[in-house]
């Protein structure tokens, strides 16, 4: 079973330097380019294009002009790629982190009468610069969170109640409305 495992993720770690290949041509405009910033020979790059065509029976690049452009199917094909990209790079910088750290949990109330416009980037930022954190986001009426903080259940509330008793919990006011 681990040598399985072993051939799958060489197999995987292949296919992702392939899509970063792919998406290096369209992101500087040319293979050679592609080439340079993977410190990799031109040909090489193109040959790992051309497998991607192959595997998948599309075209993604039409190379006859003078810099090569997406075709319909690697206009379709880019997003994806791009998430498999990003999702490739924080499992690698998360199995990394956990090998010098223990994972950790972090659970957020936050109350449910709060605007979330300010809240949308924060997940994936928190991601970004924590990758072992495993970041629990609970909604919720003031007083129910107010109660998880007591059984130790939310590490944090975010609450627009201005009547929590300040001396039972740690308390911070960051901004008041």
């Amino acid at each position: 079973m681990k040598k399985l495992l072993t051939y799958y993720l060489v197999g995987f770690a292949a296919v992702i330097k392939k899509l970063r290949a792919f998406l290096l041509t369209q992101e500087t405009g040319s293979i050679s380019a592609a080439a340079r910033r993977m410190n990799k020979p031109r040909v090489l790059i193109s040959n790992w294009i051309a497998s991607l065509e192959d595997e998948w029976g599309v075209s993604l690049l039409d190379r006859t002009g003078y810099t090569p452009t997406l075709t319909d199917a690697g206009k379709s094909l880019m997003p994806t790629c791009q998430s498999l990209l990003t999702t490739s790079d924080l499992l690698e910088r998360k199995a990394q982190s956990m090998q010098c750290c223990e994972e950790q949990a972090f659970a957020l109330g936050i109350d449910q009468a709060l605007e979330k416009d300010f809240l949308t980037p924060m997940p994936e930022e928190v991601t970004r610069q924590f990758p072992t954190l495993n970041l629990t986001l609970q909604t919720g009426f003031d007083d129910e969170l107010l109660e998880k903080i007591e059984n130790q259940t939310l590490d944090m509330v975010l609450t627009s109640s201005g009547q929590v008793a300040i001396e039972q919990f740690s308390c911070k006011t960051v901004r008041s409305l």
